[in-house]
């Protein structure tokens, strides 16, 4: 089964082992039909049953099968939760999932530049950490002045503004 991380645990709430949830796509609303979960952390996975989900404008607070206390929730603090692909928050026109990009190659007429290796939320906009043939990285920020097509089934993303990976 495809799994998707789709936020991190960021502390406990009350005393039964609730934990806060901080969603990464911002919206909360596909978390209340998560039946089970994954905790990971690095190669560490576990899997949970979901008892109970309360959202707040900022977070999710989850009950877990299993964490009883608010030492225990403590305990998964900075552990990503992860969802098979079709609990993640729903898709619209040109957004793609951050794992979906790792791994594309960026091009500009028809001439490779290098891979996507990692990316970044800068706060004003996300930004793709690029791999060159040569070993070096470069930053493209991807902004549709920048960035144009992306093709995730080609593995392609095209480069529009080649002067920015000077």
């Amino acid at each position: 089964m495809d799994y998707i991380a789709i936020g991190t645990v960021y502390g406990s709430h009350g005393v039964r082992g609730h934990i806060k949830v901080g969603s990464f796509s911002g919206e909360f609303d596909h978390f209340r039909v998560l039946k089970s979960v994954q905790l990971r952390n690095g190669d560490q996975r576990r899997e949970f049953v979901v008892q109970e989900v309360r959202l707040t404008e900022r977070h999710a607070l989850m009950k877990l099968e299993g964490i009883e206390s608010p030492e225990e929730a403590k305990a998964w603090y900075r552990w990503e939760l992860w969802v098979p692909r079709e609990q993640a928050c729903p898709l619209r026109e040109g957004e793609y999932y951050t794992a979906d990009l790792h791994g594309l190659r960026l091009v500009h007429a028809d001439e490779e530049i290098g891979t996507v290796v990692a990316v970044w939320d800068s706060g004003a906009g996300d930004l793709l950490e690029i791999e060159r043939p040569d070993g070096s990285r470069v930053i493209v920020p991807f902004l549709e002045h920048f960035v144009g097509e992306v093709d995730i089934s080609a593995g392609v993303v095209e480069l529009k503004a080649p002067w920015v990976l000077e």
